[in-house]
């Protein structure tokens, strides 16, 4: 599974999640950082990313376009996975 960081999450989950066994990119290596949500979602269709942000929007331009891909993947700042992170990983020393 190939998985597209968006611009609202830190490029350091790139290296977390390579060293995880995951593909990664994060948009600022292959897009414009002012490129709307719209051009990130055709990207990752045209390249089979999963888009990974903190974003809502994403899910619902999935649903008002009834589009099938990409997939999106939600992230949720509880803080509870930083944390859970911290403990086995030497990446999060200031936060993701």
């Amino acid at each position: 599974m190939k998985l597209l960081i968006d611009m609202n999450l830190s490029p350091r989950w790139i290296p977390l999640l390579r060293d995880a066994g995951w593909e990664a990119v994060h948009w600022s290596d292959v897009g414009k950082a002012e490129a709307g949500d719209a051009e990130i979602m055709a990207y990752a269709a045209a390249h089979d990313y999963v888009v990974v942000t903190h974003d809502l929007d994403f899910g619902a331009i999935l649903a008002v376009t009834h589009g099938k891909k990409p997939s999106v993947g939600s992230v949720s700042d509880c803080g509870c996975y930083r944390n859970s992170v911290a403990m086995t990983s030497p990446y999060v020393d200031a936060g993701l």
